[in-house]
């Protein structure tokens, strides 16, 4: 690790000290180019540090949206294997980011760095499980940085997004360089940190009654009773364009075989069964289609699981379903949603579903899926004539996917969830089925690459360079773990 986050990270460091804050010296200055860099023009990466860009495919695949028809693409077959600490790097810029910002304006720049700090390390405990953290980033000091356990790492996260709120509360300085959609607002950052935490505690909730140093219920009631977090309308939306690092990365000139990418019979038969309009609005009917496009039986996925050969018999017959066009032809206008209000009542569902919070589980269901509705109508541009209105949403709520509660209930919450996050978020989803088990994937021992045949990998592996460069350290962490084995299919302790 220390080659891949310490070194490389000192060495951004130091570039970033030579020439992001002060003027630079001993080489050819342009005139009509700025020689002094400052927290605005740092943010832009920052911020961009959120979007996971690998995770449309690898979510795509490890979560069964879609069957991949010009290769056999392991992560739908359940093969993973090592992560990498390399977006650890990125805290590096927002440490330098806060360094350049002057004390006018620094709450709201050390707002944005507690933030990204927070998830990036949640990102990497989550795929993980013990990671460094307390000595991960003061590479002058330590050298080889000992893996913290996962209960401690998480501790620091949440102290760090609680920092996160306390700064953006006390900010009026905008956020410039902002991509996303809030132009730098810091009262909304400031929801969407609290969005994000309750995210964070979310993924808590096997240990939310053994560990109570860590105020699980507590800390998402007092957010929720604040009502300091997104609401309809106030979504972390990043809108793909042509620039640079923007690109809409399934847009076809991007994704070059993205017209080959099946949707699953876990989306599509799902949406079905729930007669839900945003079938339409998601994919484009399959080519073998002898029926209009705005009838459900002109769509058909493909099962993630299925052999391989078969699976591109059925893309050959043109029985599948595509992307819908818009989102393969452009790049302005295409939405990611980092975090939104669909999700934020999701959360809130399954926290009144559990006793955390009080309130009506159905009524926070409803606004999530409500609000889920209203994003696709607005962004999606192709719908075949199914029109999303208020009366379709009232009607899908008192119908098939009217709330049951209990059990059932959490089940449901995590379907809806499943089908808001289309093209949205990092790992979000994955990490929600190995958490509860929903929605159900399907697993075949003939054709599963796990090596547990009857099951899907729940993490991935530490990086290969850690054998190398930090060894000691890793060791200690697998034993503590796991008895010395490194294995995906290791429950950490966040799933215990």
């Amino acid at each position: 690790m220390k080659n891949i986050v310490f070194k490389a990270g000192a060495a951004i460091a130091v570039a970033l000290s030579t020439f992001a804050c002060a003027d630079i010296e001993n080489l050819n200055v342009n005139p009509n180019t700025t020689t002094k860099g400052n927290a605005d023009m740092l943010s832009t990466g920052v911020v961009m540090s959120f979007v996971n860009r690998s995770s449309f495919s690898t979510n795509a695949y490890l979560s069964k949206y879609f069957f991949w028809g010009e290769q056999l693409e392991k992560n739908q077959y359940n093969s993973i294997s090592n992560s990498s600490f390399d977006p650890l790097l990125n805290v590096t810029n927002g440490q330098k980011m806060v360094e350049c910002a002057n004390e006018s304006i620094k709450a709201s720049y050390e707002g944005l760095y507690y933030l990204q700090k927070a998830m990036l390390f949640f990102d990497a405990t989550m795929q993980m499980g013990d990671i460094p953290y307390s000595e991960a980033l003061n590479i002058e000091r330590y050298r080889y940085p000992k893996y913290d356990e996962q209960k401690d790492v998480f501790a620091g996260i949440l102290s760090d997004l609680e920092q996160a709120d306390k700064l953006f509360s006390e900010a009026s300085h905008p956020i410039s360089g902002d991509p996303f959609n809030y132009g730098g607002d810091v009262s909304l950052w400031r929801k969407a940190s609290n969005s994000l935490r309750m995210r964070v505690l979310m993924a808590l909730s096997k240990r939310a009654d053994d560990t109570p140093e860590l105020k699980i219920k507590d800390t998402f009631k007092s957010i929720v009773n604040s009502g300091v977090y997104i609401k309809e309308g106030e979504d972390l939306i990043i809108e793909f364009s042509s620039k640079g690092g923007q690109t809409n990365p399934i847009k076809q000139e991007n994704w070059k075989s993205i017209n080959l990418v099946a949707a699953s019979t876990v989306l599509v038969n799902t949406l079905k069964e729930l007669e839900d309009y945003r079938l339409f609005h998601y994919l484009s009917p399959m080519t073998a289609a002898t029926t209009p496009a705005d009838s459900y039986d002109s769509y058909m996925g493909i099962d993630p699981s299925i052999v391989f050969s078969e699976g591109c018999k059925q893309i050959n017959s043109g029985e599948y379903c595509c992307v819908n066009e818009f989102l393969r032809s452009t790049d302005t206008g295409v939405p990611f949603v980092f975090i939104g209000s669909s999700e934020t009542n999701f959360l809130m569902a399954e926290a009144a579903e559990r006793g955390w919070i009080s309130g009506s589980a159905k009524s926070y269901y409803d606004k999530g899926v409500a609000a889920s509705m209203n994003y696709v109508k607005k962004y999606y541009t192709e719908n075949k004539g199914m029109d999303i209105t208020d009366s379709y949403i009232a009607g899908y709520l008192s119908g098939k996917a009217a709330y049951k509660g209990g059990n059932e209930g959490i089940k449901q919450i995590m379907i809806q969830k499943y089908l808001a996050s289309f093209l949205n978020g990092n790992l979000e989803t994955w990490y929600d089925y190995r958490r509860t088990g929903y929605p159900e994937f399907p697993i075949n021992p003939d054709t599963n690459l796990n090596e547990d045949k009857n099951s899907i990998p729940v993490r991935y592996l530490y990086p290969t360079s850690e054998t190398n460069y930090n060894k000691e350290q890793l060791e200690i962490a697998l034993e503590r773990q796991w008895g010395g084995v490194e294995s995906v299919n290791k429950m950490m302790w966040i799933l215990k």
